[in-house]
């Protein structure tokens, strides 16, 4: 009967750890924390805690262990879970030649990039009333740097990092939910774009300055080349307007008048040589024709 007990409690046991590995992995991808500090894991821990103590006060040994066994898991798979897949800001000071390394994970969520804070507070912001951190940039955020951390012990552990030229983390602005005035935080976010040289590259590569002399004179000679096609463009459209509106040379234009004006001189002529036709038929005649 015993080993029929411990059979059945040693199933549970690995059901359960089974279980909250799973739970932990998901409740890590949903958060995107780099530890198990988020809303759901301390409600996760409350909960716990509670029932630790309610069977403590029963003297019940066998449950007592399957939470602890089941929390033991969710921290395993917590912190097994995607942790490497994370991108990490690296914000460079080119004067004190320091490189800071914010406690905040961006992540790209359909078009849009957030920052989720580490702070169990902002994950309940966003759980409950949906209150996002959305971050504004001036280029996507694509994986620019690999850290790899070697150990003798354990595998090669790679980071995911993104070089920001400029990070203003803590702008904000307040915003009602409900009967709550909430702060909502709108963070800027800047990073070289490509065929630009990235504050790193200038304090680790010596002729990095190369980078962005070559992107300057590229993009110079093509906004002279726009120009250019521009200009010819338009002085084209002009000529052709202008070749519709005078159709001919100015002294063609100028015969065409002097021959309408001939024109219109002689047609004067002919009209005044003409006898009206009232005079035709003697209507108004002498005084002494009149008599005969």
């Amino acid at each position: 009967m015993i080993l029929e007990i411990d059979a059945a409690s040693l199933a549970i046991t690995a059901t359960l750890f089974i279980l909250f590995i799973l739970v932990g992995a998901a409740v890590e991808r949903s958060a995107h924390f780099f530890w198990p500090l988020d809303f759901f894991s301390l409600m996760i821990y409350t909960a716990g805690i509670a029932f630790i103590i309610i069977l403590e006060i029963f003297q019940n040994t066998i449950p007592f262990l399957l939470i602890l066994v089941s929390l033991v898991a969710y921290l395993v798979g917590y912190v097994a879970s995607e942790r490497r897949k994370h991108v990490n800001l690296f914000k460079v000071n080119i004067a004190t030649r320091e490189i800071d390394v914010p406690y905040v994970i961006p992540y790209k969520k359909g078009e849009k990039w957030f920052l989720q804070r580490q702070s169990a507070k902002e994950h309940a912001k966003r759980v409950l009333f949906g209150i996002t951190t959305e971050l504004a940039t001036n280029w996507d955020l694509k994986d620019q740097w690999t850290i790899n951390f070697q150990d003798p012990i354990f595998p090669t552990i790679r980071i995911k990092a993104i070089v920001t030229e400029i990070y203003n983390p803590d702008k904000f602005e307040f915003i009602r939910k409900g009967p709550f005035k909430m702060k909502k935080y709108t963070p800027e976010l800047y990073v070289s774009p490509e065929g630009m040289a990235t504050s790193l590259e200038l304090i680790t590569i010596f002729d990095a300055h190369q980078k962005d002399i070559r992107t300057n004179l590229d993009l110079t000679a093509e906004l002279f080349r726009e120009k250019h096609t521009s200009e010819t463009r338009n002085n084209r459209d002009t000529a052709s307007l202008l070749m519709r509106i005078f159709k001919s040379s100015p002294m063609s234009q100028l015969n065409e008048v002097i021959t309408e004006k001939k024109a219109d001189e002689e047609k004067k002529k002919q009209e005044g040589k003409q006898i009206p036709e009232h005079m035709k038929h003697g209507w108004f005649r002498r005084g002494g024709d009149a008599g005969q």
